[in-house]
């Protein structure tokens, strides 16, 4: 998985040709997000150095834009698989065609997650719709902090881990620890 340089600035050219670099030098999968908070320079709006495909895995759209989204998958087709990288929009792009997604979600609810894929894949929108409403809290819950720190609080409130995270970050404490514990109570995982 390789974000946009964070340090650097490149032009889109070379952008394709950082990722192509990466994707000729190893024999796996390659993979780009388009996670903004991750790197600084972002593909442009025409989505050409993506539509120019360096990568062999796909792109993980984390944008939390619909119509970007649409944009991609119009453009790219088959030729590259495209996920959700963002929680809040998986159900949304699977419906503009997306292939999955990489989720925060999936570590506290990994069985509705997977159910809502599942529905989604198999055309049962009604299904999926329900689905995604139901873990939308966690949408927002879990990104109330930086990532991964509410998803590890979480976990830790539900018994599966200890409530430990290595620095710069730190444990969640106070108002927002609350808010993740009362979306887990509302849920029924805790």
């Amino acid at each position: 998985m390789q974000v946009t340089p964070y340090y650097n600035r490149p032009t889109q050219d070379g952008l394709f040709r950082h990722f192509k670099a990466i994707a000729d030098a190893v024999p796996l999968p390659c993979w780009c997000t388009t996670c903004p908070p991750h790197g600084l320079r972002p593909f442009t709006r025409n989505h050409g150095t993506v539509v120019r495909g360096a990568f062999r895995g796909g792109i993980k759209e984390a944008t939390g834009s619909a119509q970007r989204a649409a944009q991609i998958i119009s453009r790219v087709g088959d030729r590259m698989v495209v996920l959700s990288g963002d929680d809040a929009t998986a159900f949304p792009l699977y419906a503009l065609g997306a292939h999955g997604c990489i989720s925060v979600v999936s570590n506290v609810a990994p069985a509705e997650m997977a159910a809502m894929w599942d529905a989604a894949a198999a055309g049962n929108w009604n299904k999926a719709r329900e689905l995604h409403y139901r873990v939308f809290p966690l949408s927002e819950g879990l990104f109330i902090e930086a990532n991964p720190i509410p998803v590890k609080a979480a976990l830790a409130m539900m018994g599966k881990i200890t409530d430990e995270i290595r620095a710069p970050l730190y444990a969640m404490a106070g108002a927002n620890r609350e808010k993740v514990r009362k979306i887990l109570a509302d849920l029924k995982l805790i």
